[in-house]
């Protein structure tokens, strides 16, 4: 617990800030230290999905699992190289677990010790450590300049990408590796070298990859563009999957029970809608029906939309294609590209309110197994207007990829 620590929060937050270094805090106890274990808190691993360096809520439990990954464990003057293994135990519920190699010559008990991301590797320093603090807040040491160079390895993972997207858009169309609405995107994610993947976190090197199709060169998207992907409060909502399914589902041509329609503050044409609480801080999705009151569905929290939307979007790249073709016949050619960084997640709730934002519920039956009903679901998304990503994302940046 951040609470055990022997130095001040306060203070090590303003020492992080005045060197601008955003980090994750942990505190190893005597019985850690010990035993060679940390628990990956709240805060670890929301900044690890954050920083697009690792998803505890994807990784699977077992040893065999397990990610190692380089670490750097900075002195005032030197550096311990390391590695950090990133873990889910087999045992019971599988609590995210992590542990730094040599962390025990690093640290006592209590201290107060910093990660931060660098592209592929993880840094630490101990801040209980008065020369380390010492170091850290002089602008002319050698700890100071190396910590500087996060910066730079950023904006440097920022102009890979910009280089790789210009030569795509060098070789004009290029055909579609899917066919369908998701082929735009597919084929860039392709051509990237980006395999497909259930994480949430960002797609290349801690960047999230927004594709969409425009009839030409400047104009917008017509069609919305997903934000972000996230399940319902289930422990808190009115109905589960299957109820959700079986409640307000309809049969499809082939006979299925399906659940295939977007969320709006409006209600569709199955009575469903969403409403802000703001109350409760809670998204719900709600039937209205021809006589009687609103009945409850599902439901969201907004601080964990909030916390979803900065964990995808902390660095994105909307890429725009012109196409042509239909079919398996379908091409593309990428032509520009938006750069957006830290949304304004305060702005979720009026876009929600207003209708900017919406939610698409992608879901049917699967055949029924001894246990009853199953769900197949294609993911709770949550999507925008792409004429309102100004309103999310301040000081959008747009790069043209191709000469005119």
């Amino acid at each position: 617990m951040l609470s055990a620590t022997n130095f001040p929060l306060t203070e090590a937050a303003r020492l992080l800030a005045q060197a601008g270094i955003e980090a994750a805090l942990f505190v190893p106890t005597a019985t850690g230290l010990r035993k060679s274990i940390l628990d990956a808190h709240a805060g670890v691993r929301g900044y690890l999905l954050e920083a697009g360096f690792h998803d505890f809520d994807v990784q699977t439990q077992g040893p065999t699992h397990r990610k190692l990954v380089h670490c750097t464990l900075f002195e005032a003057t030197s550096a311990i190289e390391t590695t950090a293994s990133l873990y889910r135990p087999i045992t019971k519920t599988g609590d995210p677990r992590f542990w730094i190699s040599k962390l025990g010559t690093y640290a006592a008990p209590n201290d107060l010790v910093a990660i931060a991301v660098d592209g592929e590797r993880l840094v630490g320093l101990n801040l209980s450590r008065p020369e380390i603090r010492a170091a850290l807040a002089d602008s002319k040491s050698a700890l100071r300049q190396e910590i500087g160079q996060l910066h730079a390895r950023r904006n440097a993972n920022e102009h890979q990408l910009l280089t790789r997207l210009r030569d795509i858009a060098s070789a004009g169309f290029v055909r579609t590796r899917r066919v369908g609405d998701t082929g735009v995107g597919f084929t860039l994610e392709q051509l990237l070298g980006i395999k497909a993947n259930s994480s949430r976190t960002p797609d290349f090197l801690g960047i999230e990859i927004k594709s969409s199709r425009i009839a030409r060169r400047g104009a917008e998207p017509r069609t919305r563009t997903t934000l972000f992907a996230q399940t319902p409060d289930w422990s808190r909502s009115a109905l589960d999957a299957v109820g959700l399914l079986t409640t307000y589902g309809y049969q499809s041509d082939t006979g299925r029970l399906q659940l295939y329609c977007t969320l709006n503050p409006t209600p569709n044409s199955l009575g469903l809608f969403l409403q802000v609480n703001d109350q409760s801080d809670n998204l719900d999705a709600r039937y209205r029906p021809i006589a009687g009151p609103d009945r409850d569905a599902v439901l969201w929290g907004l601080a964990n939309l909030r916390a979803a939307l900065r964990a995808k979007h902390r660095q994105t790249a909307w890429v725009k294609a012109e196409y042509r073709g239909t079919g398996t016949n379908e091409e593309f050619r990428y032509v520009e590209v938006k750069l957006t960084q830290h949304p304004i997640a305060s702005n979720l709730t009026p876009l929600l309110v207003s209708g900017a934002i919406t939610v698409d519920l992608l879901m049917h039956e699967l055949p029924a197994s001894r246990g009853g009903i199953r769900v197949k679901d294609h993911g709770y998304l949550f999507k925008i207007r792409p004429s309102e990503i100004a309103s999310l994302f301040p000081r959008p940046r747009t790069v043209t990829l191709i000469d005119s």
